[in-house]
């Protein structure tokens, strides 16, 4: 922290006999409800220098604490059976050993599976996402990016007929796909 609190309260440094002006805070107790010093930057580097927030705990409470701000200070229980966890009228996967999908899984038509391979892409797919999947392998592949390489050509021209079925197919689709 290098520049003073703009909110900084206009007096001089709390630090005794010093007369600079006092931009910075520093908590006055490890209970911020106590307030602040408004110390000047060489002091509230001494400050934050010496400052011990575990002074005065034990091992037991220091651990605590560690716990606590690891958590964010929320509560936390022990999860060593998960099975207390799932209750049996809800119907849910995420504790369940073998994963079964809720919905029918969608399968990409055979048709465009190769498509979808040059893009690397995965069924179901959205406009957006074949666009933006579109656009990077269009520019790694451009011709004016790989001057005299036939082998980027060719992947060039794939990548545009992939992108073109792949089009095609959403926009002939798109109706039956919203549902």
């Amino acid at each position: 922290m290098s520049s003073p609190d703009p909110n900084a309260p206009k007096k001089s440094c709390a630090y005794p006999n010093c007369t600079k002006d006092a931009g910075y805070k520093a908590p006055k107790s490890k209970n911020s409800n106590l307030g602040y010093h408004w110390l000047c930057l060489e002091h509230v580097r001494l400050y934050n220098a010496k400052w011990d927030f575990f002074k005065g705990m034990s091992s037991e409470q220091i651990q605590r604490e560690e716990h606590a701000t690891f958590y964010w200070n929320q509560p936390t229980w022990s999860r060593s059976n998960i099975k207390n966890f799932a209750h049996p009228t809800i119907k849910d996967d995420i504790f369940t050993q073998t994963k079964t999908a809720s919905k029918e899984k969608q399968t990409a038509p055979a048709t465009l599976l190769q498509s979808l391979k040059i893009l690397n892409l995965f069924w179901p797919v959205t406009k957006e996402t074949l666009q933006k999947q579109y656009r990077f392998y269009a520019k790694k592949y451009h011709p004016d990016m790989n001057p005299d390489n036939a082998l980027a050509e060719k992947q060039f021209k794939k990548t545009n007929q992939a992108y073109q079925e792949i089009k095609k197919f959403l926009e002939r689709n798109e109706s039956f796909l919203k549902k």
